[in-house]
């Protein structure tokens, strides 16, 4: 008598990553929100049969796990010197979650065991400390916050980490969404990859934020004139994207519409 099938492997469950690698590259403008993975993306993100050839999935265990003490040093990077002009009010030090907007950032950080946190800072930059002095992060000011592009505060902040990391992964100040299981997700496929590759989290085919940017590609994007998507273009074959079920990754807050959106309501 032949053995029984297998059971089928259960879909996954809210929260759960699932992981197709593909090295190939991406189009569209703008530093992660307009990045998008390029056709082929679809015959790997798009099937849901957890039995597929194409997907794998996740440890979770291992994907959901702090960085730990035998990892080499992993910095964050986060970018927080905007001028808030669409929100109306300065966004950074609103009330989200019993903190701050940058300080559920950098608690989200925090708990994913990031061991160096530093904030790139600009407009309104004692505020962002101050909101920030019971942190880990470190605070460096761009002082060309109101006319440089994001690129700038890039790299300032890459200038600011330490040199023995292996990567850092580029956040933003003003998304408090961002989801502890997901930094850490990022951080496996890192991992897997002994630090090599670029790594974008993806929501529906739409790249979003933490990016891992391995330390190999610092000196380039430091040397750039142009804009962070060109640079992580010319290494198309070096990128992963992860794909999430959460669409935290694409949400940040610009507007007051995003913030009462979250199901936070701003004080007139």
């Amino acid at each position: 008598v032949p053995p029984p099938p297998p059971a089928p492997s259960p879909p996954p469950a809210p929260g759960l990553f699932w992981c197709g690698v593909i090295r190939w590259g991406f189009v569209g403008g703008g530093c992660a929100a307009a990045l998008k993975p390029p056709s082929i993306f679809k015959l790997v993100y798009h099937d849901t049969d957890p039995t597929s050839k194409h997907l794998r999935r996740a440890a979770f265990p291992c994907y959901n796990r702090p960085m730990m003490k035998d990892d080499p040093p992993i910095a964050a990077l986060v970018l927080a010197a905007g001028l808030s002009r669409r929100m109306g009010r300065f966004k950074l030090t609103l009330p989200w979650a019993g903190r701050t907007v940058i300080g559920q950032v950098v608690a989200t950080l925090e708990a994913a065991g990031l061991r160096q946190i530093v904030v790139v800072t600009g407009h309104r930059a004692a505020e962002v400390r101050a909101a920030l002095a019971n942190t880990t992060a470190r605070c460096v000011n761009n002082p060309d916050y109101a006319t440089a592009e994001m690129l700038a505060s890039i790299q300032i902040g890459l200038a600011h980490l330490d040199q023995d990391c292996a990567a850092g992964l580029l956040c933003l100040g003003d998304q408090p969404q961002m989801e502890t299981t997901t930094v850490r997700a990022v951080l496996a496929v890192g991992r897997e990859t002994d630090w090599r590759a670029i790594v974008i989290p993806s929501y529906q085919r739409r790249a979003g934020h933490p990016i891992l940017l391995p330390a190999w590609l610092w000196p380039e994007i430091r040397a750039c004139r142009t804009t962070l998507r060109d640079v992580l273009a010319a290494h198309r074959d070096r990128t992963r994207f992860l794909n999430v079920t959460t669409p935290s990754v694409l949400a940040d807050l610009d507007t007051p519409e995003d913030y009462e959106a979250a199901g936070v309501k701003l004080e007139t």
